[in-house]
This record gives C-alpha cells, structure tokens and sequence, in this order.
C-alpha cells in the first residue's frame, strides 16, 4: 500500500460504469487518490481544476473517442500523465506519440495482472 502523503491523484475516465467503479475501488484500496467520471466534460472541468498525476482514459466512448481526450487533457496539462484502457488493442498513432503517450501507455481491458498494472502507475513518479 502506498503512503497516503505520497500517494498519486489518478482520475479515471470511462462510460462503463461496472469498469469505472471497479478500477476506482481497487486503485483507492491500493492507496491512490481516486476520482472518476463516466463523460469527458466534467473529467476536463475537474481536471482543469485541480489537475491528477495520471489520468486513465478509455478508448471507446459515445462522446468522444479516447485520442481526443488525452489530447485536450495533454493540451491544457502537459505534465498529466495519461493511459488509455481499451478493450481491444489499437494502433498508437503519430499525434499521441507527439503527446508522449507509447505503446506502454495502452492499458488491455480486462486486467488480468493487477501488480503490473500498479507497476505501471508508479514508473516516471
């Protein structure tokens, strides 16, 4: 468990909500600070406000698509980190490489190895 005083902001952003909740519950009991949000307008309004460590951002959305959004989100806030949850793999484009985002940056829906995925959220902090 990570120590409350270092423990990183991660704003989840997903329209499943059986995803988003579960993500949120066991990142929370895994110590990170947790928000999450089913749309991306009150993720961006939150986000501008107080701005997470990483966002984890869904691919497949009816409102926007997750390439979008992470560049809006790397737009505003260059320093989030951000990772995209998909349920299916994508190719990772050359404007999401010019926002940073690599190929282990691309999170599988379901997870099946919760270590590396908390692995994953702590490199580069």
């Amino acid at each position: 468990m990570i120590a409350k005083e270092s423990a990183l902001k991660i704003v989840i952003i997903d329209d499943d909500e059986l995803v988003l909740e579960s993500t949120l519950s066991f990142l929370a009991d895994e110590g990170f600070i947790t928000t999450g949000f089913n749309s991306h307008l009150p993720a961006l309004l939150s986000i501008n406000n107080e701005p997470p460590d990483v966002c984890i951002v869904d691919y497949r959305m009816p409102d926007i698509d997750g390439e979008e959004l992470v560049i809006l989100i790397k737009k505003s806030s260059p320093a989030i980190r951000c990772l995209i949850y998909t349920g299916a793999p994508i190719i990772l484009t050359n404007t999401l490489r010019q926002y940073g985002i690599t190929e282990s940056d691309i999170i599988l829906k379901p997870i099946n190895d919760f270590d590396a995925f908390v692995s994953l959220l702590l490199q580069r902090h």
